[in-house]
Protein backbone atom coordinates (compact mmCIF):
# COMPACT_ATOMS: atom_id res chain seq x y z
CA UNK A 1 0.00 0.00 0.00
CA UNK A 2 1.27 3.74 -0.57
CA UNK A 3 0.23 6.65 1.51
CA UNK A 4 1.29 9.86 0.01
CA UNK A 5 1.61 13.40 1.05
CA UNK A 6 2.91 16.41 -1.48
CA UNK A 7 5.30 19.32 -0.54
CA UNK A 8 6.39 22.20 -3.11
CA UNK A 9 8.62 24.70 -2.46
CA UNK A 10 9.75 27.69 -4.59
CA UNK A 11 13.47 27.81 -5.41
CA UNK A 12 14.15 31.07 -3.04
CA UNK A 13 12.04 29.35 -0.22
CA UNK A 14 14.89 25.96 -0.67
CA UNK A 15 18.09 28.25 -1.38
CA UNK A 16 17.41 30.30 1.92
CA UNK A 17 15.76 27.59 4.36
CA UNK A 18 17.39 24.68 3.21
CA UNK A 19 20.95 25.38 1.84
CA UNK A 20 23.05 22.92 3.52
CA UNK A 21 20.83 20.04 2.42
CA UNK A 22 21.14 21.52 -1.91
CA UNK A 23 24.79 21.89 -1.09
CA UNK A 24 24.77 18.03 0.07
CA UNK A 25 23.53 16.99 -3.13
CA UNK A 26 26.14 18.72 -4.80
CA UNK A 27 23.78 19.12 -8.01
CA UNK A 28 24.10 23.03 -8.32
CA UNK A 29 26.90 25.99 -8.41
CA UNK A 30 25.63 28.72 -6.41
CA UNK A 31 26.76 32.06 -7.20
CA UNK A 32 28.13 34.52 -4.62
CA UNK A 33 24.85 36.08 -4.53
CA UNK A 34 21.67 34.13 -2.64
CA UNK A 35 19.29 36.79 -4.74
CA UNK A 36 16.56 35.46 -7.17
CA UNK A 37 18.09 35.36 -10.45
CA UNK A 38 15.60 37.51 -12.50
CA UNK A 39 16.90 37.40 -15.72
CA UNK A 40 14.93 35.98 -18.54
CA UNK A 41 17.14 33.43 -19.94
CA UNK A 42 16.40 31.67 -16.07
CA UNK A 43 13.44 28.65 -16.29
CA UNK A 44 12.53 27.46 -13.13
CA UNK A 45 11.72 23.74 -13.04
CA UNK A 46 8.30 21.88 -11.64
CA UNK A 47 9.23 18.74 -9.26
CA UNK A 48 6.52 16.27 -9.45
CA UNK A 49 6.13 12.33 -8.96
CA UNK A 50 3.84 9.56 -8.07
CA UNK A 51 4.76 5.77 -6.96
CA UNK A 52 3.17 3.64 -9.69
CA UNK A 53 3.05 0.94 -7.60
CA UNK A 54 4.50 -1.36 -4.63
CA UNK A 55 5.99 -4.93 -4.56
CA UNK A 56 6.21 -5.47 -1.20
CA UNK A 57 9.07 -3.46 0.09
CA UNK A 58 10.26 -2.30 -3.51
CA UNK A 59 8.64 1.00 -4.76
CA UNK A 60 8.66 1.89 -8.22
CA UNK A 61 8.74 5.80 -8.87
CA UNK A 62 7.19 7.78 -11.88
CA UNK A 63 9.05 11.14 -12.47
CA UNK A 64 6.25 13.79 -13.67
CA UNK A 65 8.54 16.63 -13.35
CA UNK A 66 8.41 19.90 -15.92
CA UNK A 67 11.39 21.89 -17.28
CA UNK A 68 14.36 19.75 -15.60
CA UNK A 69 17.27 18.01 -16.89
CA UNK A 70 18.66 16.33 -13.89
CA UNK A 71 17.20 14.97 -10.89
CA UNK A 72 18.37 13.81 -7.29
CA UNK A 73 15.63 11.68 -5.18
CA UNK A 74 15.98 10.62 -1.12
CA UNK A 75 14.41 7.90 -0.44
CA UNK A 76 14.07 8.68 3.56
CA UNK A 77 15.74 5.16 4.48
CA UNK A 78 19.66 6.60 4.84
CA UNK A 79 20.16 4.47 1.57
CA UNK A 80 21.63 7.77 -0.69
CA UNK A 81 20.90 9.85 -3.27
CA UNK A 82 20.15 8.32 -6.65
CA UNK A 83 20.03 10.25 -9.86
CA UNK A 84 17.63 8.33 -12.17
CA UNK A 85 14.78 9.83 -13.99
CA UNK A 86 12.87 6.89 -12.98
CA UNK A 87 13.99 4.69 -10.19
CA UNK A 88 12.86 1.26 -8.39
CA UNK A 89 13.58 1.63 -4.99
CA UNK A 90 13.89 -1.75 -2.60
CA UNK A 91 13.59 -0.90 1.13
CA UNK A 92 15.30 -3.09 3.53
CA UNK A 93 12.41 -3.11 5.80
CA UNK A 94 8.71 -2.42 6.17
CA UNK A 95 7.41 1.15 7.11
CA UNK A 96 6.67 4.83 5.63
CA UNK A 97 9.36 6.77 4.25
CA UNK A 98 9.43 10.04 3.13
CA UNK A 99 10.59 10.43 -0.30
CA UNK A 100 11.83 13.77 -1.92
CA UNK A 101 12.31 14.49 -5.45
CA UNK A 102 14.93 17.54 -6.43
CA UNK A 103 14.31 18.85 -10.18
CA UNK A 104 17.36 21.02 -11.73
CA UNK A 105 16.96 23.16 -14.75
CA UNK A 106 19.60 24.11 -17.66
CA UNK A 107 19.90 27.11 -15.99
CA UNK A 108 20.77 25.00 -11.83
CA UNK A 109 17.41 26.51 -10.94
CA UNK A 110 15.71 23.33 -8.52
CA UNK A 111 11.97 22.65 -7.35
CA UNK A 112 11.81 20.03 -4.11
CA UNK A 113 8.37 17.77 -4.11
CA UNK A 114 8.45 15.01 -1.74
CA UNK A 115 5.77 12.30 -0.77
CA UNK A 116 5.21 9.81 2.26
CA UNK A 117 5.71 6.22 1.12
CA UNK A 118 4.37 3.24 3.30
CA UNK A 119 5.65 -0.09 1.98
CA UNK A 120 5.05 -3.80 3.70
CA UNK A 121 7.50 -6.55 4.24
CA UNK A 122 5.68 -9.98 2.18
CA UNK A 123 5.54 -13.35 4.34
CA UNK A 124 8.18 -15.39 2.75
CA UNK A 125 7.83 -20.16 3.18
CA UNK A 126 10.22 -22.10 4.19
CA UNK A 127 10.89 -24.93 2.10
CA UNK A 128 11.18 -28.20 4.63
CA UNK A 129 10.31 -31.59 4.29
CA UNK A 130 11.62 -35.20 5.72
CA UNK A 131 10.58 -38.62 3.73
CA UNK A 132 10.68 -41.87 5.01
CA UNK A 133 11.51 -44.98 2.14
CA UNK A 134 9.78 -48.03 1.85
CA UNK A 135 11.84 -49.43 -1.27
CA UNK A 136 10.99 -48.36 -3.93
CA UNK A 137 8.08 -46.23 -2.49
CA UNK A 138 8.96 -42.65 -0.94
CA UNK A 139 6.49 -40.91 1.92
CA UNK A 140 7.10 -37.71 2.03
CA UNK A 141 5.88 -35.36 4.75
CA UNK A 142 5.66 -31.63 3.74
CA UNK A 143 7.38 -29.09 7.00
CA UNK A 144 7.47 -26.27 4.67
CA UNK A 145 5.88 -23.17 6.92
CA UNK A 146 4.14 -19.98 5.10
CA UNK A 147 3.51 -22.20 1.89
CA UNK A 148 0.17 -21.90 -0.09
CA UNK A 149 1.27 -24.05 -3.23
CA UNK A 150 3.55 -26.76 -3.60
CA UNK A 151 5.54 -28.24 -6.38
CA UNK A 152 7.68 -31.36 -5.84
CA UNK A 153 10.10 -32.69 -8.65
CA UNK A 154 11.45 -36.11 -7.62
CA UNK A 155 14.58 -35.71 -9.91
CA UNK A 156 13.95 -38.67 -11.98
CA UNK A 157 12.66 -36.93 -15.10
CA UNK A 158 9.05 -37.90 -14.73
CA UNK A 159 7.88 -37.76 -11.37
CA UNK A 160 6.44 -34.70 -10.09
CA UNK A 161 3.89 -33.52 -8.02
CA UNK A 162 1.63 -30.91 -6.36
CA UNK A 163 0.34 -32.77 -3.47
CA UNK A 164 1.13 -31.49 -0.05
CA UNK A 165 2.47 -34.85 1.32
CA UNK A 166 2.93 -37.37 -2.03
CA UNK A 167 3.34 -40.61 -1.79
CA UNK A 168 5.82 -41.73 -5.04
CA UNK A 169 6.91 -44.86 -5.99
CA UNK A 170 10.41 -45.09 -8.32
CA UNK A 171 10.99 -47.22 -11.06
CA UNK A 172 14.35 -48.59 -10.55
CA UNK A 173 16.95 -47.86 -8.15
CA UNK A 174 19.37 -44.72 -8.09
CA UNK A 175 20.58 -41.89 -6.92
CA UNK A 176 17.83 -39.07 -6.90
CA UNK A 177 17.57 -35.22 -5.78
CA UNK A 178 14.17 -34.37 -4.45
CA UNK A 179 13.21 -30.56 -4.93
CA UNK A 180 10.25 -28.92 -2.64
CA UNK A 181 9.46 -25.36 -3.97
CA UNK A 182 7.17 -23.70 -1.90
CA UNK A 183 4.80 -20.60 -2.61
CA UNK A 184 3.49 -18.09 -0.30
CA UNK A 185 -0.06 -16.51 -0.78
CA UNK A 186 2.03 -13.04 -1.25
CA UNK A 187 3.87 -14.87 -4.31
CA UNK A 188 6.86 -15.34 -3.08
CA UNK A 189 9.27 -18.70 -3.12
CA UNK A 190 11.49 -20.97 -1.77
CA UNK A 191 12.99 -24.48 -2.55
CA UNK A 192 14.82 -27.13 -0.65
CA UNK A 193 16.43 -30.31 -2.33
CA UNK A 194 18.27 -33.60 -0.63
CA UNK A 195 19.78 -35.89 -2.26
CA UNK A 196 18.64 -39.99 -2.07
CA UNK A 197 19.37 -43.28 -2.89
CA UNK A 198 17.38 -45.92 -3.66
CA UNK A 199 18.30 -49.59 -3.90
CA UNK A 200 16.53 -52.16 -6.80
CA UNK A 201 13.60 -54.75 -5.31
CA UNK A 202 10.43 -56.38 -6.29
CA UNK A 203 7.69 -54.35 -5.69
CA UNK A 204 4.75 -56.46 -5.05
CA UNK A 205 0.92 -54.58 -6.04
CA UNK A 206 -1.86 -55.04 -3.42
CA UNK A 207 -5.40 -55.37 -4.80
CA UNK A 208 -8.55 -57.89 -3.80
CA UNK A 209 -12.18 -58.37 -4.50
CA UNK A 210 -14.79 -59.26 -2.06
CA UNK A 211 -18.43 -60.98 -2.02
CA UNK A 212 -20.43 -60.27 0.47
CA UNK A 213 -22.99 -62.73 1.76
CA UNK A 214 -25.01 -60.80 4.65
CA UNK A 215 -22.06 -60.84 7.68
CA UNK A 216 -19.74 -63.41 5.37
CA UNK A 217 -17.50 -61.66 2.96
CA UNK A 218 -15.07 -64.14 0.78
CA UNK A 219 -12.28 -61.95 -0.06
CA UNK A 220 -10.13 -63.02 -3.29
CA UNK A 221 -6.98 -61.91 -3.50
CA UNK A 222 -5.56 -60.52 -7.19
CA UNK A 223 -1.99 -59.22 -5.51
CA UNK A 224 0.93 -59.20 -7.75
CA UNK A 225 4.57 -60.03 -7.32
CA UNK A 226 3.42 -60.76 -3.76
CA UNK A 227 4.60 -63.93 -1.41
CA UNK A 228 2.47 -63.41 2.10
CA UNK A 229 -0.32 -61.56 2.73
CA UNK A 230 -1.67 -59.55 5.76
CA UNK A 231 -5.49 -58.81 6.11
CA UNK A 232 -6.70 -56.32 8.55
CA UNK A 233 -11.01 -56.63 8.45
CA UNK A 234 -11.09 -53.58 10.07
CA UNK A 235 -14.03 -54.39 12.95
CA UNK A 236 -10.93 -54.26 15.54
CA UNK A 237 -10.17 -57.93 15.84
CA UNK A 238 -10.42 -59.77 12.68
CA UNK A 239 -6.87 -60.81 11.20
CA UNK A 240 -5.57 -62.94 8.44
CA UNK A 241 -2.62 -64.13 6.31
CA UNK A 242 -4.80 -66.76 4.45
CA UNK A 243 -3.42 -65.53 0.71
CA UNK A 244 -8.04 -65.62 0.33
CA UNK A 245 -9.81 -65.29 3.35
CA UNK A 246 -13.36 -66.05 4.40
CA UNK A 247 -14.66 -63.79 6.80
CA UNK A 248 -17.75 -63.39 9.30
CA UNK A 249 -18.58 -60.03 10.81
CA UNK A 250 -20.37 -60.29 14.01
CA UNK A 251 -22.56 -57.32 13.89
CA UNK A 252 -23.80 -54.95 10.70
CA UNK A 253 -21.42 -52.13 9.58
CA UNK A 254 -19.43 -50.40 7.01
CA UNK A 255 -15.67 -51.69 7.65
CA UNK A 256 -12.50 -51.17 6.14
CA UNK A 257 -11.25 -53.43 4.80
CA UNK A 258 -6.76 -53.32 4.89
CA UNK A 259 -4.58 -55.42 2.88
CA UNK A 260 -0.64 -55.49 2.93
CA UNK A 261 1.29 -57.19 0.08
CA UNK A 262 4.90 -58.17 0.78
CA UNK A 263 7.46 -59.21 -1.96
CA UNK A 264 9.97 -61.64 -1.46
CA UNK A 265 12.39 -59.11 -0.99
CA UNK A 266 10.61 -57.72 1.85
CA UNK A 267 8.86 -54.66 -0.03
CA UNK A 268 5.12 -54.09 1.08
CA UNK A 269 2.41 -52.32 -0.51
CA UNK A 270 -0.80 -51.65 1.05
CA UNK A 271 -4.47 -51.00 -0.28
CA UNK A 272 -7.74 -50.54 1.12
CA UNK A 273 -11.50 -50.80 0.54
CA UNK A 274 -14.57 -50.11 2.33
CA UNK A 275 -17.33 -53.05 2.80
CA UNK A 276 -20.36 -53.08 4.34
CA UNK A 277 -22.20 -55.61 5.92
CA UNK A 278 -25.55 -56.82 7.39
CA UNK A 279 -27.19 -59.72 8.89
CA UNK A 280 -29.76 -61.31 7.10
CA UNK A 281 -33.59 -60.95 7.54
CA UNK A 282 -34.49 -63.98 9.01
CA UNK A 283 -38.54 -64.56 9.10
CA UNK A 284 -40.85 -66.40 11.51
CA UNK A 285 -43.26 -68.13 10.80
CA UNK A 286 -46.88 -68.41 12.83
CA UNK A 287 -50.47 -68.16 12.45
CA UNK A 288 -54.16 -68.74 14.01
CA UNK A 289 -56.98 -70.60 12.80
CA UNK A 290 -60.72 -69.74 12.72
CA UNK A 291 -62.65 -73.31 11.74
CA UNK A 292 -66.06 -73.07 10.62
CA UNK A 293 -66.90 -77.02 10.00
CA UNK A 294 -64.49 -77.63 6.55
CA UNK A 295 -63.99 -74.14 6.40
CA UNK A 296 -60.63 -72.53 8.06
CA UNK A 297 -59.61 -69.18 7.97
CA UNK A 298 -56.20 -68.68 8.47
CA UNK A 299 -54.74 -65.76 9.85
CA UNK A 300 -50.84 -64.95 9.10
CA UNK A 301 -48.93 -63.58 12.07
CA UNK A 302 -45.34 -64.42 11.15
CA UNK A 303 -43.21 -61.71 10.67
CA UNK A 304 -40.00 -60.26 8.15
CA UNK A 305 -42.14 -62.54 5.28
CA UNK A 306 -41.98 -61.66 1.74
CA UNK A 307 -43.66 -64.69 0.37
CA UNK A 308 -45.70 -67.26 1.61
CA UNK A 309 -46.24 -70.85 1.19
CA UNK A 310 -49.17 -72.92 2.81
CA UNK A 311 -49.86 -76.80 2.45
CA UNK A 312 -53.16 -77.59 4.18
CA UNK A 313 -52.61 -81.25 5.05
CA UNK A 314 -55.13 -82.96 3.01
CA UNK A 315 -51.94 -84.32 -0.26
CA UNK A 316 -53.77 -81.63 -2.30
CA UNK A 317 -54.50 -78.13 -0.63
CA UNK A 318 -52.04 -75.28 -1.51
CA UNK A 319 -51.86 -71.50 -1.55
CA UNK A 320 -49.44 -68.92 -1.51
CA UNK A 321 -52.14 -66.48 -0.06
CA UNK A 322 -51.15 -64.36 3.05
CA UNK A 323 -54.30 -65.17 4.71
CA UNK A 324 -56.20 -68.00 2.79
CA UNK A 325 -59.54 -69.53 3.32
CA UNK A 326 -59.44 -73.33 2.84
CA UNK A 327 -62.68 -76.13 3.00
CA UNK A 328 -61.74 -79.37 3.21
CA UNK A 329 -63.57 -82.01 1.69
CA UNK A 330 -63.36 -84.41 4.01
CA UNK A 331 -63.48 -84.43 8.07
CA UNK A 332 -60.35 -84.82 9.66
CA UNK A 333 -57.35 -83.50 11.72
CA UNK A 334 -54.88 -82.47 9.12
CA UNK A 335 -51.05 -80.61 10.06
CA UNK A 336 -51.24 -77.46 8.02
CA UNK A 337 -47.77 -76.09 7.43
CA UNK A 338 -46.72 -72.57 6.47
CA UNK A 339 -43.63 -71.16 5.15
CA UNK A 340 -42.48 -67.84 5.06
CA UNK A 341 -39.71 -66.62 3.07
CA UNK A 342 -38.13 -63.52 3.72
CA UNK A 343 -36.42 -60.65 1.27
CA UNK A 344 -32.99 -62.00 2.10
CA UNK A 345 -34.50 -65.60 0.72
CA UNK A 346 -34.66 -67.03 3.93
CA UNK A 347 -37.11 -69.07 5.09
CA UNK A 348 -38.98 -70.31 8.19
CA UNK A 349 -41.35 -73.03 8.88
CA UNK A 350 -44.75 -73.61 11.36
CA UNK A 351 -46.64 -76.40 11.27
CA UNK A 352 -50.09 -76.83 13.39
CA UNK A 353 -52.81 -78.93 13.79
CA UNK A 354 -56.68 -78.13 12.27
CA UNK A 355 -59.99 -79.89 13.10
CA UNK A 356 -62.32 -79.69 9.64
CA UNK A 357 -65.40 -81.35 10.92
CA UNK A 358 -68.71 -81.52 10.34
CA UNK A 359 -70.84 -83.78 12.89
CA UNK A 360 -72.12 -86.61 10.95
CA UNK A 361 -74.96 -87.46 13.31
CA UNK A 362 -78.38 -87.23 11.71
CA UNK A 363 -81.32 -86.05 14.01
CA UNK A 364 -78.78 -85.47 17.22
CA UNK A 365 -81.72 -83.50 18.67
CA UNK A 366 -84.12 -86.55 18.50
CA UNK A 367 -87.04 -84.78 16.58
CA UNK A 368 -87.51 -87.33 14.36
CA UNK A 369 -87.17 -91.01 16.15
CA UNK A 370 -86.95 -92.04 12.35
CA UNK A 371 -83.63 -90.52 12.17
CA UNK A 372 -82.63 -93.56 14.49
CA UNK A 373 -85.07 -96.55 13.13
CA UNK A 374 -83.12 -99.45 12.81
CA UNK A 375 -82.52 -101.68 9.09
CA UNK A 376 -85.30 -104.05 8.28
CA UNK A 377 -83.22 -107.29 9.14
CA UNK A 378 -81.94 -106.36 12.60
CA UNK A 379 -85.97 -105.89 13.38
CA UNK A 380 -86.02 -109.56 12.11
CA UNK A 381 -83.18 -110.48 14.36
CA UNK A 382 -84.87 -108.97 17.41
CA UNK A 383 -88.05 -110.23 17.31
CA UNK A 384 -86.38 -113.22 16.56
CA UNK A 385 -84.12 -113.21 19.96
CA UNK A 386 -85.47 -110.38 22.39
CA UNK A 387 -88.14 -112.62 24.53
CA UNK A 388 -91.85 -111.26 24.56
CA UNK A 389 -90.64 -108.15 22.81
CA UNK A 390 -93.24 -105.50 20.70
CA UNK A 391 -93.27 -105.00 17.33
CA UNK A 392 -91.79 -101.87 17.00
CA UNK A 393 -87.94 -101.58 17.59
CA UNK A 394 -87.28 -97.77 16.76
CA UNK A 395 -87.22 -95.78 19.36
CA UNK A 396 -90.49 -93.55 20.43
CA UNK A 397 -90.86 -89.84 20.14
CA UNK A 398 -91.34 -87.73 23.84
CA UNK A 399 -91.27 -84.21 24.96
CA UNK A 400 -89.80 -84.66 28.33
CA UNK A 401 -86.63 -82.98 26.65
CA UNK A 402 -83.87 -80.24 27.61
CA UNK A 403 -84.36 -78.81 24.37
CA UNK A 404 -87.86 -79.92 23.55
CA UNK A 405 -87.61 -83.29 21.83
CA UNK A 406 -86.22 -87.01 22.64
CA UNK A 407 -86.08 -90.05 21.59
CA UNK A 408 -87.80 -92.71 24.26
CA UNK A 409 -86.83 -96.15 25.17
CA UNK A 410 -89.38 -97.16 26.97
CA UNK A 411 -89.81 -101.01 25.84
CA UNK A 412 -87.20 -103.83 26.32
CA UNK A 413 -87.28 -104.65 22.15
CA UNK A 414 -86.73 -100.67 20.94
CA UNK A 415 -82.89 -99.53 20.25
CA UNK A 416 -81.04 -96.14 18.85
CA UNK A 417 -79.22 -97.03 15.88
CA UNK A 418 -77.32 -95.04 13.35
CA UNK A 419 -74.63 -95.25 10.77
CA UNK A 420 -71.91 -92.71 11.30
CA UNK A 421 -68.56 -91.77 9.09
CA UNK A 422 -65.78 -91.47 10.37
CA UNK A 423 -62.21 -91.20 9.48
CA UNK A 424 -59.96 -94.89 10.12
CA UNK A 425 -57.24 -93.78 12.83
CA UNK A 426 -58.71 -90.39 14.30
CA UNK A 427 -60.06 -90.05 17.74
CA UNK A 428 -63.90 -89.30 18.19
CA UNK A 429 -65.98 -88.50 21.52
CA UNK A 430 -70.01 -88.76 21.15
CA UNK A 431 -71.91 -86.87 23.96
CA UNK A 432 -75.51 -87.68 24.24
CA UNK A 433 -78.60 -86.51 27.79
CA UNK A 434 -79.65 -89.18 29.41
CA UNK A 435 -82.58 -89.41 31.70
CA UNK A 436 -84.77 -92.21 33.49
CA UNK A 437 -87.47 -92.42 35.54
CA UNK A 438 -86.90 -92.97 39.13
CA UNK A 439 -86.59 -96.75 40.02
CA UNK A 440 -84.21 -98.98 41.52
CA UNK A 441 -81.94 -96.42 42.61
CA UNK A 442 -78.83 -94.50 41.91
CA UNK A 443 -75.96 -97.16 40.08
CA UNK A 444 -79.01 -98.67 38.24
CA UNK A 445 -77.76 -99.48 34.67
CA UNK A 446 -80.69 -98.49 32.62
CA UNK A 447 -78.95 -99.31 29.05
CA UNK A 448 -75.41 -98.75 26.97
CA UNK A 449 -74.19 -97.14 24.04
CA UNK A 450 -72.10 -98.87 22.36
CA UNK A 451 -69.61 -97.77 19.05
CA UNK A 452 -69.43 -100.45 16.62
CA UNK A 453 -66.71 -100.65 14.37
CA UNK A 454 -68.65 -101.42 11.00
CA UNK A 455 -71.96 -101.54 10.17
CA UNK A 456 -73.93 -104.32 11.24
CA UNK A 457 -77.65 -105.64 10.23
CA UNK A 458 -78.13 -108.60 11.91
CA UNK A 459 -77.03 -110.39 15.61
CA UNK A 460 -76.65 -107.97 18.02
CA UNK A 461 -74.89 -109.88 20.21
CA UNK A 462 -71.90 -110.60 17.53
CA UNK A 463 -71.70 -106.48 16.97
CA UNK A 464 -71.82 -105.94 20.42
CA UNK A 465 -69.08 -108.27 20.91
CA UNK A 466 -66.74 -105.97 19.07
CA UNK A 467 -67.37 -102.84 20.24
CA UNK A 468 -64.42 -100.48 20.74
CA UNK A 469 -65.98 -98.62 23.14
CA UNK A 470 -69.28 -98.30 24.58
CA UNK A 471 -71.10 -96.04 28.16
CA UNK A 472 -73.65 -97.35 30.53
CA UNK A 473 -76.16 -95.46 31.33
CA UNK A 474 -77.15 -95.27 34.68
CA UNK A 475 -80.05 -93.46 37.20
CA UNK A 476 -77.84 -90.94 38.93
CA UNK A 477 -80.72 -88.55 39.37
CA UNK A 478 -84.83 -88.23 39.96
CA UNK A 479 -87.43 -86.53 38.42
CA UNK A 480 -86.02 -87.16 34.81
CA UNK A 481 -83.23 -84.69 34.93
CA UNK A 482 -81.22 -85.61 32.24
CA UNK A 483 -77.00 -86.17 32.66
CA UNK A 484 -74.43 -85.82 30.35
CA UNK A 485 -72.50 -88.75 29.17
CA UNK A 486 -69.58 -89.06 26.79
CA UNK A 487 -67.71 -92.16 25.13
CA UNK A 488 -64.12 -92.03 23.50
CA UNK A 489 -63.32 -93.99 20.88
CA UNK A 490 -60.37 -94.25 18.33
CA UNK A 491 -61.73 -95.14 14.33
CA UNK A 492 -60.24 -98.52 13.23
CA UNK A 493 -62.29 -98.40 9.73
CA UNK A 494 -64.15 -95.15 7.54
CA UNK A 495 -67.41 -95.95 9.63
CA UNK A 496 -69.07 -96.90 13.05
CA UNK A 497 -72.99 -97.60 14.14
CA UNK A 498 -73.76 -95.77 17.03
CA UNK A 499 -76.04 -97.96 19.13
CA UNK A 500 -77.92 -97.66 21.91
CA UNK A 501 -79.83 -100.67 24.02
CA UNK A 502 -81.41 -100.31 27.13
CA UNK A 503 -81.57 -102.55 30.04
CA UNK A 504 -84.71 -104.98 30.88
CA UNK A 505 -86.40 -107.04 32.89
CA UNK A 506 -89.82 -109.12 32.69
CA UNK A 507 -91.87 -106.91 35.42
CA UNK A 508 -95.60 -108.19 36.46
CA UNK A 509 -97.73 -108.80 34.28
CA UNK A 510 -96.06 -106.26 31.54
CA UNK A 511 -92.90 -107.99 30.36
CA UNK A 512 -92.39 -105.06 27.37
CA UNK A 513 -91.67 -103.02 29.79
CA UNK A 514 -87.76 -101.97 31.18
CA UNK A 515 -88.84 -100.98 34.37
CA UNK A 516 -92.49 -101.16 35.92
CA UNK A 517 -93.59 -97.25 34.69
CA UNK A 518 -90.26 -96.35 33.81
CA UNK A 519 -88.70 -94.79 31.13
CA UNK A 520 -85.15 -94.21 28.89
CA UNK A 521 -84.82 -90.86 27.25
CA UNK A 522 -82.33 -89.82 25.12
CA UNK A 523 -81.24 -86.72 23.05
CA UNK A 524 -78.56 -84.06 22.14
CA UNK A 525 -76.28 -86.89 20.16
CA UNK A 526 -73.48 -85.22 19.00
CA UNK A 527 -70.01 -86.06 17.84
CA UNK A 528 -66.27 -84.49 18.17
CA UNK A 529 -63.01 -85.19 16.50
CA UNK A 530 -60.75 -84.57 19.44
CA UNK A 531 -57.36 -85.68 18.74
CA UNK A 532 -54.91 -85.24 15.96
CA UNK A 533 -53.46 -88.55 13.97
CA UNK A 534 -50.50 -88.95 12.01
CA UNK A 535 -51.31 -88.50 8.54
Amino acid sequence: MIHFSETKKTFKSYIFKSLTFVLALGLIGLTNSCEEDDSEDSITPTSAFSVSGTNFLEATFVNESANAVSYAWNFGDNSGLVNDANPVHEYAEAGTYTVRLVAVSESDKMDVSSMEVTVIAAEAPTAAFSLVANDLEITFTNESTNGATYAWDFGDESGTSTEENPVYTYAEGGDYTITLTVTSEDGVEDSTSEDITIADGVIPTASFTNVVDFLEVTFTNTSEDATSYSWDFGDSSGTSTDENPVYTYATDGTYEVELTATSVDGIEDVTTTMITVAAPVTPSASFTTSVSGREVTFTNTSTDGATYSWDFGDSSGTSTDENPVYTYATDGIFTVTLTVTSSDDLDDDSSSSVIAFIDPIVGGECEDPNDWDVPSSLDTWLAANITNSGTTFKPGGSSTSITGSSCKLHEIQRRMYQVIPVVSGQTYTITFFAAVENFGGPGTTFGTAYVIPAEFDTDETTAIGTSIASEDIEETATNAEFVEYSVTFTATSNEITFYIVPAGVNVGSNPAKLFEGNDLWIENVSMELIQPAVR
